[in-house]
């Protein structure tokens, strides 16, 4: 991105490699910072200032979310952050009998695999065993290492999946702000908290995706 944003807040879950870059980023940006870890000597906590670093575990963090209602959310770590967040406040249980009407919606070729006592699935574009270029420029139409077509975002279909087979569903739009960055828009996960909060949904399905890869909980209450 060209601008600075001077005026926006970002909260980075995560302190690793990819917290760092995020991190980085994003102070370049001129952005306050609000790293979270629950590692004291993480690798990107020299790179905030101190009363910016939060000690705290990820899964855990979601009233940090609510109570400083940031402009970006940056999760960096291997778990599904949006979901868990959303099980934990809402104190919510797998659906894992509804993994079945999800997956027969989409392409096969895009079924990573799937946790089913948790009820979590991870899709890709990326051919199984592949790693993607760590600069890859997310190009629309095709992958930026294979040059294999991209019909839709990957964020797209998963919306498609779940379309009217839950209560309440969501996929987070991951946007690429720089190479290994993405951000989530806070103000999408504080809508959808208040929009469970009014429908009180009996199942839901929350999932985070970018371009090309992507992950889903299917929860009830």
């Amino acid at each position: 991105m060209n601008t600075t944003m001077g005026n926006k807040t970002v909260l980075v879950i995560g302190g690793g490699n990819y917290g760092t870059k995020a991190c980085q980023y994003f102070r370049a940006q001129k952005a306050r910072v609000i790293l979270m870890d629950n590692d004291p000597a993480c690798k990107a906590k020299e790179l905030v200032a101190q009363n910016d670093f939060v000690l705290k575990d990820a899964q855990s963090a979601w009233d940090l979310a609510l109570k400083l209602k940031p402009d970006f959310i940056v999760p960096t770590c291997s778990s599904h952050t949006c979901g868990g967040w959303i099980r934990e406040y809402f104190r919510l249980s797998p659906l894992s009998d509804s993994i079945a009407d999800v997956t027969r919606r989409l392409p096969q070729s895009l079924f990573l695999g799937f946790d089913e006592p948790n009820a979590s699935l991870i899709f890709s574009y990326m051919t199984k065993g592949k790693l993607c270029r760590e600069d890859c420029p997310h190009p629309p139409t095709e992958c930026g290492l294979t040059r294999e077509p991209r019909p839709a975002p990957l964020y797209k279909l998963l919306e498609y999946g779940v379309f009217e087979l839950f209560d309440c569903a969501k996929i987070f739009v991951s946007e690429q702000m720089a190479p290994s960055v993405g951000a989530i828009k806070a103000s999408d996960f504080l809508a959808f908290v208040q929009e469970i909060e009014i429908k009180k949904p009996k199942t839901l399905a929350v999932g985070t995706a970018c371009r090309c890869h992507g992950i889903l909980n299917l929860f009830k209450q």
